[in-house]
């Protein structure tokens, strides 16, 4: 039974990727003039205004495409590459369906791929994923992508092979084939080696899924240590031989693909090779080093709650020497608290929706950017700059719809400087007034470098900037008067991050000539660097204070990361100075030497020619063409979704083996403009079923025969209006649907002709951010309210309304939500429209004219098991709900009809579950004490019920 299972999960997966027409909420500006770039091995479109970096990543590509497929494989097909220009958030994926590559062009500001260029960093890390699938096209995944589509090639290759080992290869190609990279970066496996530290080792199975109570490194990190270990061990082409069986799922890896293919080629699983790497990996962390041995350091905040991780970033000191500090945790959102002497933490705000949380601090007056999107365009956002005091509570946001990022307040509170990135990606530094958020002064950018982290000088003169160019970073000066840039610290290949500014000394953090992140000064006038911290794990983000001689900065620990102080003594210190990067030892070297040939500087630079990119010759691609054998319908669903993800359709068609008769069923929904337009048409011949006749005097059964056609057409308006620390979601809809009925006896003709029905709908959703420990949002508000009519009949109405409130519970982690529904349709209307009312828990359908819901739950956390059943399931947490429900119908209320009204109270224990290592699905029981069981004959007051969410 166990093998059955595993065996048809992968197509069940598939199934209900294509269950049903979907096509995003989202879209692009209809505004944008897309072009294109198109190669034997790569199709780039993107919008007019970023023709340079197309063409760098056709050139990228093309190069990967010849050079580096040894370690994954040689079957290679054309991909499609779309590259956005109107976002702020630096991002990237593979999607299936129709199978391709989105880019998002803006770079982050806190690099995470440490100097690499921003887009050539994309386009390794993204083509391998492309790569990867591409080969996993084998055997049984072939098999069943041929007969189904792109759906089921992604389930199958997906079951097959673990997401550590597609993030954890891809990774390893973007350090490999660069003098940069994640997997230099210490910062990326800093919390393993704080693991090692603490002599901590988690078993794999919670490794590999993750934790609600525990510091878990993400699958990147993860696979970043697998697979090099893997290659380095036995051969640079070992995945490639892993992934083609797993995916052709051979006899001999069966049931568990990819754990038992990596056995029966190196003799290791994967819960081996995880022990085998860290016990490597913990083994060459440490170093002999005295000045880690020896620092004294003071931990400013208190240690984090039992089974609660804590994470302190950013930090600035106040004229009182305490700390303004940005923190979140496990059972709380991201905040900034002000941090005083005795370790006593205040609340001043819940950060809003933004990319890096980061903000600038002076003099009460705190400066910080949000991410805000366009209220229809998914992919056009923005990052808007707001100014708070946090005494007064005083908030005003400066800037609207602009991309503006890293602001920075001067001195004398009256100006912000802040990284400009437009669409075209050109990059400039404005001086905004903190009165109102206008333009000061554009500082032009003379040598095209990508700007990070704008800081002012001590008289408000210049700034100090991070600077990337040429896959490297420096530090530059610039004179805000004259414009006038001067490099300070030269450009290397070490990461450069969380750049401050105090007196006549520039702060940041990295790891010059060691495989540890510390924080240095640069002194302005000499240029000499000194090194402060000697962190045994990892420093970040530095504070100063006034005086210059308190350093405080984030340190990586195994249960978080704490803000630590040190006090400098500048008297012993002496410069250092920059040697060739190092490397987490032993990791990527040899693959860098395997992959030589592969490396970024070998990147030709030809020129491809550029065209229109024709969306109306792009309409249709048909990805998926899934049989649907469920009795009692069998048939056959062709799906379609063209590249800018604006047009979807579907046709289905089949059998009902019930009433032996064909249908159809097609639909096309448009997302290009501002509403949504949704259109479907539904047929079915000889339909056929039995109904009762009655006489006076006797009762038979009698059989009808008609065929039906069904057109519904409608508009949808979904706007995203989310806002400071809130997710807001509204919709509008509207939808007419004609129903046609002819029957092929004169008897029912009476039976034939239209329906015409109408719906009206309004949806909206506002809820507060929420950590991962809080079981529910903790403020909130849903509105949902539906006018069904029928054309034909005016009085054929329907009208639902559904409101929730969630409020908070008595500890951070509970909640509370509040729930009424109300539903009005007379019950002797001759047609009957869907029932979406929410009845009281433990009772079932019961409909009246009018009808009115109660409903409350208490919701919280019991405990954090982090229990597995192999590869089956994983439970991360279990959670109470004790609930309350009350509810009321009347019939026949022109009548003046009977009432009823009826009540259950109960108690709902869930667990949250990882399923197959794959995807997240609560699991749980119902128990119910049915108060009025015997008005509707129900036999007994207590039911049992299972429950999925």
């Amino acid at each position: 039974m166990k093998k059955k299972l595993f065996f048809l999960f992968p197509f069940l997966i598939s199934c209900s990727l294509s269950a049903q027409f979907y096509t995003p909420d989202g879209g692009h500006d209809p505004s944008i003039k897309w072009q294109q770039i198109d190669t034997d091995h790569v199709k780039v479109i993107f919008p007019s205004s970023l023709t340079t970096k197309g063409q760098r990543i056709a050139n990228v590509i093309t190069h990967l495409y010849e050079k580096n497929t040894g370690s994954i494989g040689v079957d290679l097909k054309k991909a499609s590459i779309l590259l956005h220009s109107e976002t702020v958030n630096p991002n990237g994926f593979v999607f299936i369906a129709p199978f391709g590559s989105e880019f998002f062009a803006t770079p982050p500001q806190r690099s995470f791929l440490g100097t690499v260029d921003w887009i050539d960093g994309l386009a390794i890390h993204e083509y391998r994923h492309i790569m990867q699938t591409q080969n996993m096209h084998k055997g049984l995944t072939k098999f069943v992508s041929t007969l189904s589509g792109e759906s089921a090639w992604w389930g199958f290759s997906h079951f097959a092979v673990p997401d550590w080992f597609f993030e954890g290869d891809a990774v390893l190609q973007e350090t490999a084939l660069t003098n940069s990279g994640r997997g230099r970066l210490p910062e990326f496996l800093a919390y393993y080696r704080a693991f090692a530290k603490d002599k901590k080792r988690y078993s794999f199975n919670k490794v590999r899924n993750g934790s609600m109570k525990d510091v878990i490194p993400d699958h990147y990190a993860l696979g970043y240590v697998l697979n090099t270990y893997a290659r380095i061990h036995f051969g640079n082409n070992i995945w490639k031989e892993v992934i083609e069986d797993a995916a052709s799922y051979k006899l001999k890896t069966y049931p568990i693909p990819f754990s038992n293919a990596l056995k029966e080629r190196t003799s290791l699983n994967t819960k081996n090779l995880y022990e085998n790497s860290f016990n490597e990996l913990d083994s060459l962390w440490f170093i002999d080093n005295e000045k880690r041995k020896n620092q004294i350091v003071n931990q400013k905040n208190k240690a984090a709650r039992k089974n609660t991780p804590q994470f302190y970033k950013q930090a600035f000191f106040n004229k009182d020497n305490e700390l303004i500090v940005a923190k979140r945790s496990n059972a709380h959102p991201s905040k900034l608290v002000l941090l005083d002497q005795n370790q006593e933490e205040k609340r001043l705000f819940t950060f809003p929706n933004s990319i890096n949380q980061y903000f600038s601090y002076r003099n009460d007056f705190v400066v910080y950017e949000e991410f805000q999107w366009h209220p229809r365009w998914e992919n056009t956002s923005y990052s808007t700059i707001h100014l708070r005091n946090i005494k007064t509570g005083f908030h005003q946001q400066l800037t609207r719809k602009s991309k503006y990022f890293s602001p920075d307040i001067s001195n004398d509170l009256k100006q912000i400087a802040v990284v400009q990135i437009l669409p075209s990606m050109e990059q400039s530094i404005h001086i905004l007034t903190s009165k109102d958020g206008t333009v000061a002064q554009k500082l032009d950018n003379p040598n095209g470098y990508s700007y990070a982290f704008p800081k002012w000088s001590k008289d408000d003169t210049k700034l100090y900037v991070i600077v990337y160019k040429d896959q490297k970073n420096a530090i530059i000066e610039i004179d805000i008067e004259s414009g006038k840039e001067q490099i300070i610290l030269e450009f290397n290949d070490y990461r450069i991050v969380d750049l401050q500014v105090q007196e006549d000394y520039v702060y940041f953090a990295s790891n010059f000539n060691q495989t540890i992140q510390d924080i240095f000064a640069l002194h302005i006038p000499s240029k000499a660097i000194y090194q402060l911290s000697h962190s045994p794990t990892n420093a970040a983000y530095p504070a100063i204070n006034a005086d210059g001689e308190k350093l405080v900065y984030a340190e990586h620990h195994s249960d978080g990361t704490n803000l630590v102080e040190q006090i400098i003594n500048w008297d012993v210190l002496s410069p250092i100075q920059m040697t060739p990067q190092k490397s987490i030892p032993n990791l990527v070297q040899p693959i860098a030497k395997a992959e030589a040939a592969a490396h970024l500087d070998h990147v030709p630079n030809r020129t491809y020619e550029v065209s229109k990119y024709k969306e109306f010759k792009h309409l249709f691609y048909v990805h998926d063409w899934i049989p649907k054998p469920f009795h009692p319908n069998y048939s056959l669903q062709i799906e379609s979704r063209n590249r800018l993800q604006t047009l979807g359709t579907f046709v289905e068609s089949g059998i009902n083996i019930n009433e032996n008769n064909f249908f159809l069923n097609s639909g096309i929904e448009i997302t290009k403009w501002f509403p949504k337009i949704k259109l479907n048409y539904a047929t079915s011949l000889n339909r056929s079923a039995q109904f009762v006749a009655t006489t006076d005097t006797s009762a038979a059964y009698t059989s009808r025969t008609w065929d039906e056609n069904r057109f519904s057409g409608g508009i949808n308006l979904p706007l995203n209006l989310t806002k400071g620390s809130f997710f807001q979601l509204m919709s509008l809809e509207a939808q007419y649907q004609l129903t046609n009925v002819q029957h092929d006896s004169l008897s029912y003709e009476s039976l034939n002709g239209n329906q015409h029905l109408m719906n009206l709908g309004f949806n909206f959703r506002s809820q507060h951010f929420r950590a991962i420990q809080q079981v529910n949002t903790r403020f909130g508000i849903t509105l949902s309210t539906n006018y069904r009519f029928n054309l034909n009949n005016t009085e054929n109405n329907q009208w639902n309304i559904l409101g929730r409130l969630h409020l908070p519970g008595i500890l951070n982690t509970h909640a509370i939500w509040v729930e009424g529904n109300y539903r009005t349709q007379a019950i002797n209307d001759s047609y009957r429209f869907v029932d979406d009312f929410q009845y009281a828990r433990g009772y079932g359908q019961f409909q009246g004219d009018e009808q009115w819901g109660f409903r409350t739950t208490y919701q919280l956390p019991l405990f954090y098991p982090d229990w597995g059943l192999g590869p089956i399931a994983f439970i991360q947490r279990f959670r109470l709900g004790v609930f309350a429900d009350f509810s009321g119908v009347q019939i026949l209320r022109e009548l003046d009809g009977t009432r009823f009204n009826y009540a259950s109270y109960g108690i709902e224990l869930s667990a949250d579950v990882k399923w197959f290592r794959m995807f997240d699905l609560p699991v749980g029981i119902r128990v119910n004490y049915r108060r009025d069981y015997e008005l509707f004959g129900l036999g007994k007051p207590f039911s049992f019920g299972l429950i999925l969410n």
